[in-house]
Formats: C-alpha cells, structure tokens, sequence
C-alpha cells in the first residue's frame, strides 16, 4: 500500500478513503503531510515507525483514529514533531508494541460529574498508555438540598427535579404546566 521507500506521505494520497480502517506505515518514511489521510473516516489505528519526524495538523483529519502504536521509545515520540491541531487528542499512543499486542483497557473514575461541572476518568491500558477522558456532567447528581430545598450546585429546587412516585417523571414547573395545559387545549381544538 505505502512504498517503503517514500519518505513523505503527501497530502492527499489517502483523501476520502472511506474502507481504510488500519494503516500500517512504513520504516523510512519520515512525513505526513496535512489531510493525507483526510476524511478517512472508518480509520480508527494507525502503526507509526521510528523513522516518523512529523505529521502535520490535519494529517488525519475527521479520522476516528483511537489508537496510534509506536514502535520506538517514549523520548523518541516525544522528538516527533506534531502540530498543533493533530488527532492525538483524542487517541492512545501505545509506545513500543505493535496493534498485534493484546490491549485490554481500564478506567477509573477519578472525578465524577456533577450536575453543572463535567467528570474526569483515567483509561489505561495494558500497555502502559494512559489517558484522561471527560465524563459528561450528571444532571442528575445534585448535592443535599440546603434548607430551602435547593442544590449548593445548581441552585435547583430539588422538588422539581426529582422523579415523582407516580410516573418516574420530573415534577413540573409552573411554566411547564402552562405549556402542557396548551399542548392539551390545542389538541382538542384541532381534533375536529
């Protein structure tokens, strides 16, 4: 697929791959350029070889690239120049092993969301590789009501947003009473 005696993966030269899913780049090949696997979109891992001294912003653009296996050293990636606006954000560097390695991931929940700040876990795999994921916020993870019935958090009254008995629905608020009232008025109205 890719010469072995490239040195640069030109921009372009995988554009709209849509099947690519792996991608297996060579010893000596030294580059990639912005969007050369662009739009790429089943790509979820890539093996980079020890030759690789920088990928460009963009290289893997709107690629769901999860996995990225080095075959060097953690100094060695770290003289690896990416840009700024790179896929590895979103992805887990495996340094020295291949994706023929058997990697089981972990997480831990080192921050757990709350109803208006957003949680944190640490996903580490066998590996070693590690990284931070944000948990969304639990709307439902109000603290102990204040005297007056309201979260510390939010400043919700927790009788509008606890489920009632009867329906496992939130209780609602006098607007939303309105709406419903409305909903149900017009309903009649427009049934003839």
């Amino acid at each position: 697929m890719i010469s072995k005696n490239m040195k640069v993966i030109e921009g372009g030269t995988f554009w709209c791959c849509f099947d690519l899913s792996s991608v297996t780049i060579p010893d000596g090949v030294e580059e990639i350029e912005s969007m050369a696997f662009g739009y790429c979109s089943s790509l979820t891992s890539i093996a980079v070889p020890i030759s690789m001294k920088h990928i460009a912003d963009r290289a893997f653009h709107e690629c769901k690239v999860k996995d990225v296996y080095y075959a060097g050293s953690e100094a060695q990636w770290n003289e690896v120049d990416l840009d700024e606006w790179n896929f590895l954000s979103s992805s887990f560097v495996h340094i020295n092993c291949g994706p023929e390695t058997e990697h089981v991931r972990t997480s831990v929940v080192t921050k757990p969301g709350t109803c208006t700040t957003w949680g944190e876990e640490t996903v580490t795999c066998t590996c070693g590789a590690s990284r931070t994921e944000y948990l969304d916020y639990d709307p439902g993870n109000h603290t102990e009501p204040d005297a007056n019935g309201n979260c510390s958090r939010c400043g919700k009254h927790l009788k509008d947003v606890e489920p009632t008995e009867e329906n496992n629905s939130p209780k609602l608020n006098f607007f939303q009473r309105i709406i419903q009232w409305l909903k149900t008025l017009f309903a009649k109205l427009f049934r003839r």
